[in-house]
């Protein structure tokens, strides 16, 4: 018997409209986002260079021509994750994020308790 190394998982893919500018700056200056073509992360880094969160989308929820619901795969320092994000193409260079509360379990991550899109706060990236 030998040992195999699972199949890798198919991931999900953020939207095109996200991915093309590859750096997005949040308007309040607070966090560049990152998307790296090589792994289709998304790397989330502070003002003063420390990568503080990336992420892996793992499940399209809902999709359209200039919004998406994801569940996302997340890891911070020691800690990992599934986060709801919704993405909303507001212009060609502006974008609207909300990102829900960290839940353990991908089925969670959406759910009313983690994720409730009248309640979370719009991140604005240009």
């Amino acid at each position: 018997m030998s040992l195999r190394k699972p199949p890798i998982a198919e991931r999900c893919d953020f939207p095109a409209w996200f991915k093309g500018p590859r750096h997005w700056h949040a308007l309040m200056g607070n966090a560049v986002y990152n998307y790296h073509s090589n792994d289709g992360s998304v790397h989330i880094i502070k003002p003063n260079g420390y990568m503080e969160t990336r992420a892996l989308c793992e499940q399209i929820n809902k999709q359209t021509p200039t919004e998406m619901m994801a569940v996302v795969h997340y890891t911070t320092g020691c800690q990992s994750g599934f986060m709801c994000m919704m993405f909303y193409r507001r212009d060609t260079f502006v974008i609207e994020i909300q990102t829900g509360k960290p839940a353990i379990r991908l089925e969670d991550a959406c759910a009313p308790d983690h994720f409730d899109i009248n309640k979370m706060a719009y991140i604005t990236l240009l």
